[in-house]
């Protein structure tokens, strides 16, 4: 990864409420534009996948991610990132219904 720069700050108007709140949308220009690999992005989601995990430990119709990584919900983050730009308008919806319906087993 690159040295952390100098502090900045922006302004946004009319942004999608989804991508403000996913974090898969907010890393995909770092990872186009090379500032990050994609192995180094699927190690932080792995890290950060655990951490959910615990998170939900009392939930019990929650699915862990950890530690095989293989399911759905880990999917659908990865492809999130790693597929962000393949989406019409940076949308998230085609990824997360496609992935909903998975996990569905349509």
């Amino acid at each position: 990864m690159v040295p952390e720069g100098e502090a900045f700050s922006a302004t946004t108007e009319n942004v999608d409420a989804e991508f403000v709140t996913i974090a898969g949308p907010q890393l995909v220009v770092p990872v186009h534009h090379g500032f990050c690999e994609g192995d180094q992005v699927m190690e932080t989601l792995k890290r950060m996948a655990t951490v959910v995990d615990g998170q939900n430990v009392d939930d019990p119709a929650y699915t862990n991610m950890a530690p095989t990584f293989d399911g759905v919900a880990f999917q659908a983050a990865s492809d999130l990132v790693l597929k962000g730009r393949e989406q019409p308008n940076g949308y998230t919806e085609p990824v997360l219904h496609g992935r909903r319906l998975e996990a569905k087993g349509h």
